[in-house]
């Protein structure tokens, strides 16, 4: 799952995403335009990783993410920020976060997220 403020920031071709018709096997996801239906599809479909943007339209990702980790502890949530609010490994370990991407989305996101998922399964 992909959470980024703006879908634009990450380039069309990039963006994690998948369609009934069209999975994308260990690098699908689904788009939520807001924290709300972040929330829903994790209730719903599990995840076992996310991407988050920190800078949301409504609130902020560091208040989805800290909901996220109370509601789906084992959740491997990845934060994605922009060079100006950078995120700190200290404040990402405090805050239950994986990893960081710097936007824009590239498709360097695929290996990150197979590195966590490695690590998730060897957990």
């Amino acid at each position: 799952m992909i959470l980024p403020n703006d879908p634009r920031s990450c380039q069309r071709s990039h963006c994690p995403r998948s369609s009934p018709g069209n999975p994308e096997p260990r690098t699908s996801g689904f788009l939520a335009p807001d924290a709300v239906q972040a929330l829903e599809l994790v209730g719903n479909l599990g995840f076992s990783v996310a991407l988050i943007d920190l800078d949301l339209p409504e609130g902020t990702g560091f208040d989805l993410i800290r909901t996220l980790r109370w509601t789906v502890p084992d959740l491997q949530i990845i934060a994605i920020t922009n060079a100006i609010h950078s995120l700190s490994p200290e404040d990402a370990q405090k805050l239950g976060v994986v990893a960081v991407l710097k936007k824009p989305i590239t498709a360097d996101w695929k290996p990150v997220v197979e590195r966590v998922r490695a690590r998730r399964a060897g957990s």
